[in-house]
């Protein structure tokens, strides 16, 4: 009796076994296939490809209008370029004139390809064509060559000067302020002393020059267009 019990046990335990074994493989034939169980979404592959990559990496998420749509399958590297094969929802809708791009998830770190529509023709994603996406930026590339420029504007003394011709205007101005401080504290007495006014008219002149000849210095292109302006 003891015996044709145990014998029972073990068919039912290798009947379970077989019966979880089938269900996996039942499970990945349609994963594979496209089909999301949980959600009941279907996918399909497409491939991009890109220039430059921006650390985009196998597993990062899809986003199609601000939602998830899909996964980054794989990454790659071809003689020409990288390429990006992607699942993502069969029911998104890409048109000429679409975009593809890599964006960082956070300040955090973390990399997601957004996709957007566009607004020509419709695209057969199933087709096997190959889209194409966009070169992300390298922004620590451009702050580097901000301040490359930002060196090559003041290395060479141009700042410098700047900045010693107009305190030298400052200066000036201050001292006819105090002359006129010293009247009647009216534009007529100024309008009435023919050599402070001729003075003050010289004194502008050279303010203005001084700044025509900065005009196009980097560091100072904002302020010497109102300056100019206002005189």
């Amino acid at each position: 009796m003891a015996r044709r019990k145990g014998d029972a046990f073990a068919e039912f335990v290798t009947g379970v076994f077989m019966l979880a074994v089938l269900a996996l493989l039942v499970y990945f034939t349609i994963v594979i296939s496209g089909v999301d169980l949980v959600l009941g979404r279907e996918y399909v592959r497409v491939a991009i490809a890109f220039d430059g990559i921006g650390g985009l990496k196998d597993h990062d998420n899809v986003m199609y209008r601000g939602t998830k749509v899909g996964t980054v399958d794989r990454v790659s590297l071809t003689s020409t370029n990288l390429v990006a094969t992607v699942d993502i929802d069969r029911n998104v809708v890409l048109r000429t004139g679409y975009r593809a791009y890599v964006q960082s998830m956070s300040l955090l770190g973390g990399n997601c390809l957004v996709l957007e529509e566009g607004a020509g023709e419709k695209l057969d994603l199933a087709s096997g064509n190959t889209l194409r996406g966009e070169t992300p930026t390298d922004w620590m590339r451009d702050v580097a060559q901000i301040a490359k420029n930002l060196s090559d504007a003041t290395s060479g003394g141009e700042l410098r000067t700047i900045v010693t011709n107009l305190s030298v205007v400052s200066e000036k101005i201050r001292l006819v302020s105090e002359r006129i401080a010293d009247g009647e504290g009216t534009l007529g007495r100024l309008s009435a002393d023919d050599a402070l006014y001729k003075e003050l008219e010289g004194l502008l002149r050279d303010a203005r020059q001084v700044l025509d000849n900065y005009r196009d210095t980097t560091p100072i292109t904002t302020f010497t267009s109102l300056a100019t302006g206002a005189l």
